[in-house]
């Protein structure tokens, strides 16, 4: 298991790229499928506590008997290495990991006024009447502290409290799984209480999913918490662009940047947002100013997205003596890019560079075989170099393998043809262009007037 650590990701594209405070990946230990998990250890804990509900019983158990009760606090407990104990040295070997993490856990409890149970075969859910969030903590520690001594081993806790919030009394065990993984992120043995930020990681694991919808439902309900948190306000402006309400996220950005004046993140997505809009003046201004502010030294790491898109933006507008340095820095800065070294290839060649720009969409194809822009364009510029005329087609045919109902990669294989001298083929690439929206007309009439009319004949019937 890693360490709790938020950095700046990106979801790259050429027309959104947004930044925001994405929770690192989880390193899970081998967990069996759901359906095929084996309940192993179930027999011999219920053999040790004979009256320990489990599963659907322990829930069932929990509400019958917090119902009268005005307040509770409920905790979670993970064996951290119970699946990976199992995989490594057998079933005997985990459980005897969670009989002594029950016999820990029971002597807490009844030294605490609580119950608990088997949730899961390594989780364990405890139930405490009448106590806090601040009692569940010192019994959490307790208990982590004792299983340390007795096994050399960590237990993961995720606390929370009824009452809090609007959250009712079936919304406590979902509230401590979230508080569970936010203990993840501390490491092993980590202790967590629920809170707004446990409310970002799950909203960010949401995203991650797809569930644009649910992640911005939980950080709405993370800003009721704490709404002055210039992070998720910025993670709920993404959602709001991702779903295309584009006025909705520019007001999450907006109090984002003023929330905390020093960070990159909203300042970044204000631009992006202002180029979605359609005024790309807007955009360069704010994205600047984001490169700016990172290269102040005010945020930690270099983002490639952030040269990535002043330069694209740049390009798009008709600036590549503009663009240049900045493609130039994003490819540095992430060599792996092939959308880096495209735009780049483009603006050199605007600049009229030809040497520079194939090598650029060299590297492009290199980092993106099936880069079909890239591919097209390196066949035109091998031929304008004088390179082997055969290779160049090649790269031409294999950008229409790729993407086959793209006008302009059939136009731009019809252009080398007809270069080569190769009318049949030129005249079929720019007929089917035509037919993909690609206005090859000139081309058309200008290869018909170079046939025969046997050959213009022959041309039909082959294109028929």
């Amino acid at each position: 298991m890693t360490g709790h650590r938020k950095k700046i990701y990106a979801r790259t594209g050429d027309r959104q790229a947004f930044l925001l405070y994405e929770t690192k990946e989880l390193d899970d230990a081998p967990r069996p499928a759901g359906r095929g998990r084996i309940p192993i250890g179930i027999k011999e804990l219920s053999a040790r506590f004979p009256k320990m509900p489990i599963g659907k019983a322990l829930v069932e158990e929990t509400l019958r008997r917090l119902e009268p009760v005005p307040a509770f606090a409920v905790m979670l407990l993970r064996l951290d290495d119970f699946f990976s104990l199992r995989q490594a040295a057998g079933d005997e070997a985990a459980i005897s990991l969670l009989l002594d993490a029950a016999v820990v856990v029971d002597e807490g409890c009844r030294a605490g006024g609580g119950f608990w149970g088997v949730i899961e075969q390594d989780l364990i859910g405890v139930f405490l009447p009448e106590q806090t969030e601040s009692d569940a903590r010192d019994l959490a520690e307790e208990i982590r502290q004792v299983f340390s001594q007795v096994r050399g081993e960590t237990l993961t806790a995720g606390i929370t409290e009824y009452p809090l919030a609007d959250y009712g009394r079936l919304d406590t065990l979902k509230n401590a799984r979230k508080a569970l993984l936010h203990a993840r992120f501390l490491g092993p043995g980590g202790i967590a209480a629920f809170d707004a930020v446990s409310l970002n990681i799950s909203a960010d694991r949401l995203f991650q999913e797809g569930n644009i919808h649910g992640a911005a439902e939980e950080l709405k309900a993370a800003l009721k918490m704490n709404p002055a948190d210039a992070d998720i306000r910025n993670s709920l402006g993404v959602c709001y662009a991702s779903l295309g309400a584009l006025h909705a996220a520019l007001r999450e950005f907006k109090t984002a940047a003023g929330l905390r004046r020093e960070g990159i993140m909203p300042v970044h997505n204000i631009g992006l947002v202002h180029e979605m809009m359609g005024d790309p003046e807007k955009a360069l201004m704010h994205l600047i100013e984001a490169d700016r502010l990172l290269e102040a030294g005010r945020d930690a790491e270099d983002v490639f997205e952030l040269p990535y898109q002043i330069g694209r933006i740049y390009l798009q507008e008709g600036l590549p003596e503009k663009a240049e340095p900045y493609l130039v820095r994003a490819a540095a800065l992430n060599p792996a890019s092939g959308a880096a070294w495209r735009k780049l290839g483009e603006c050199l060649l605007a600049r009229g560079d030809i040497h520079g720009a194939a090598a650029a969409f060299g590297s492009a194809v290199k980092s993106n075989p099936s880069d079909a822009a890239s591919l097209s364009e390196l066949g035109i510029l091998f031929h304008r170099k004088g390179e082997n005329p055969e290779i160049a087609l090649l790269f031409c045919r294999h950008s229409i393998e790729i993407s086959p109902r793209n006008g302009t990669y059939r136009q731009n294989l019809g252009k080398l043809c007809l270069a080569m001298n190769r009318l049949d083929e030129a005249l079929a690439a720019f007929q089917r262009a035509h037919d993909l929206g690609c206005d090859s007309r000139a081309y058309i009439d200008r290869i018909r007037g170079s046939l025969s009319p046997s050959e213009e004949i022959s041309q039909k019937k082959e294109t028929a």
